[in-house]
């Protein structure tokens, strides 16, 4: 097959982000879900006597995961009566709790009463069992998956924006849930026993398309011997040129059939590539994700991500996850793609903390969230300080070292007025714990790091926790969590009175990252907050864009750059402001110039 040309990301096929696809709102969206857990007064009596009956040497270990399932289990189905009572005849609840009531325990407590919609998820689970009754037993994580991603139909990727922005036309005979489902155990010995071993935390991302299984077949016929690597097929796919230039009034795929052979032969911009080799990820058994995200130019582009296999077992899964289309150059520290479970857009450095939480050990994981689930109960019942608090979760977070959800919660505490009122002595070991947990994955601590060190007083020492965040993020390079360290530093070093400090600080560090186009504006927004109109501290902020300026490369490719633009149109209006009329006279003749390229 014909490789692409490799300069695809010089043309990276741009669409404007809405807010819901900004990085924040993602990551907001992520902290309202996390945050979503069982309350005190969401257990029945008998239901918080059962809980509270068990010893604390048991509770957080291995030894409570099956009765704390079958406590959450039937607490399901008191919250969900009227739901199953809709999706399920009486005799088969009477049967699935006889003979199968594992299976029935793993399912309803894989669904959230307050997330998902639980009479579809039951009608899809009702629906398998019926076409399949062997054969779903056998692939009871299949089936989870697909109930918990079918339930709602907007859940699942669909592709037709990217058909329509191609000119293409979608096929009629789009694959529904059962297809998803017959094609899967009829691939079983094609895929093998690492496919068919996968938690449904992982198979979601297979089983959430709508590719037609004829297309599918062909995607086997053609790639199955490359799943290792699977993502790379994403290169196969021409660029239409045509396609960029003319944004999109004409394209290859003008009229014709938008299939995954019509996307080899005749190609498109990067978003269809990253279409094409994720539903082909997905065809050949392979968890894959379309994911998008903004380059250090301030572009949008595609990519393909995939979940490359090495070992699976019941209790642990060793596996990478693989991204391409996704150039170093253009560092594009976070990708953003559509979660199937929930429907909600995630960013892919989440994704993979949780994927490697399940991978650890899917049992703990499950666990250790039914543990979160029972914190305000047990913090309730029995009068827990903050202390006494802390201790709780920290016993959860050593069973899963990386549980969002528990470290939510040790934040909520730490920002407590009762935390803040406690003198315990292990407020700063928390931090350090907190620190050491997300070392390799550090994206989460800038969630909740404020929250986390919010018990400090003495502004010196906070100063001194903010730098070895930024020495984590530094290790990871990660300039972007960096920078907004970096301003959080600046506002404590001015509440400090050491404005200068602050000043150079910020200086040093936009020096540093002169051609990122993302992270640049906020700090630039603080440094020019603090000279703000004070006429020493306006003459250093002129000296400063003088030696900035120059920093920053004119061109991305052959065109001129935005970034560039930008930051000589904020340092024409800043020389402007001052009275520095030669160096405004200079840089708008330099933009200019830039501009007419």
């Amino acid at each position: 097959m014909v490789r692409c040309c490799t300069l695809f990301t010089l043309f990276a096929f741009t669409y404007p982000l809405t807010a819901q696809d900004t990085v924040e709102e993602v990551d907001a969206l992520a902290r309202d879900q996390l945050s979503v857990h069982a309350t005190a007064d969401s257990f029945s009596s008998s239901e918080s006597k059962r809980i509270l009956a068990i010893s604390e040497q048991e509770f957080f270990s291995d030894a409570s995961y099956e009765t704390l399932r079958e406590i959450f289990s039937d607490r399901f189905e008191r919250i969900c009566k009227s739901e199953l009572d809709s999706a399920w005849l009486p005799a088969f609840q009477a049967w699935i709790s006889k003979h199968h009531s594992e299976k029935k325990q793993e399912l309803f407590t894989s669904l959230n009463p307050k997330l998902d919609n639980v009479e579809n998820a039951l009608r899809v689970v009702n629906r398998l069992i019926k076409s399949h009754p062997k054969k779903s037993m056998s692939f009871w994580n299949l089936v989870i998956a697909l109930a918990v991603t079918w339930d709602e139909p907007r859940n699942v990727y669909y592709y037709k924006a990217h058909a329509e922005r191609s000119g293409g036309i979608v096929p009629k005979e789009l694959a529904n849930c059962s297809d998803n489902f017959a094609y899967f155990i009829d691939k079983e010995e094609v895929f093998g026993t690492k496919w068919k071993s996968l938690p449904w935390e992982f198979l979601i991302f297979s089983i959430d398309h709508m590719t037609p299984v004829i297309e599918r077949e062909w995607a086997v016929e053609h790639f199955v011997n490359d799943r290792k690597m699977i993502g790379e097929c994403y290169s196969e796919v021409p660029y239409d040129f045509t396609m960029m230039e003319t944004k999109r009034r004409r394209t290859k795929l003008m009229g014709k059939q938008y299939t995954l052979p019509n996307l080899l032969s005749l190609g498109g911009v990067c978003a269809q590539q990253a279409d094409f080799a994720s539903r082909v990820g997905k065809s050949v058994g392979v968890p894959s994700a379309f994911v998008w995200g903004e380059s250090t130019y301030g572009e949008m582009h595609s990519w393909v991500m995939w979940v490359q296999l090495n070992r699976v077992t019941e209790s642990q899964i060793s596996f990478s996850l693989k991204s391409h289309g996704r150039v170093k150059g253009d560092k594009y520290y976070v990708g953003i793609l559509k979660e199937p479970h929930f429907g909600k857009r995630i960013s892919d450095r989440h994704l993979e903390l949780e994927l490697d939480n399940v991978a650890a050990s899917p049992r703990n994981n499950r666990h250790a969230d039914r543990l979160v689930d029972c914190y305000e109960l047990f913090a309730q019942k029995r009068s827990f300080s903050a202390e006494q608090r802390i201790s709780y979760l920290m016993k959860i977070i050593e069973l899963c070292p990386c549980n969002r959800r528990a470290w939510i919660q040790v934040a909520n505490v730490m920002r407590s007025e009762e935390s803040q009122s406690e003198k315990f002595s292990n407020k700063d070991q928390v931090v350090d714990k907190f620190i050491s947990a997300f070392a390799k994955k550090p994206d989460f601590t800038w969630m909740i790091f404020q929250e986390m060190i919010s018990y400090e007083d003495d502004l010196n020492k906070k100063i001194q926790l903010y730098q070895k965040l930024i020495r984590l993020y530094q290790r990871n390079g990660r300039p972007d969590l960096g920078s907004n360290a970096k301003i959080a530093i600046s506002s404590l070093q001015i509440e400090s009175g050491n404005t200068e400090d602050a000043i150079e600080g910020l200086a040093v560090a936009i020096m540093d990252l002169a051609d990122d186009a993302r992270v640049m504006p906020p700090m630039l927004d603080k440094l020019e907050a603090i000279c703000g109109d004070d006429k020493e501290l306006k003459t250093k902020l002129v000296a400063f864009y003088k030696k900035f300026l120059p920093k920053i490369p004119e061109t991305r490719g052959k065109r001129p750059s935005p970034h560039c633009i930008e930051m000589y149109e904020r340092g024409i209006a800043t020389f402007k402001k001052s009275g520095d009329k030669q160096a405004a006279k200079q840089y708008l003749a330099k933009l200019r110039q830039l501009k007419s390229k």
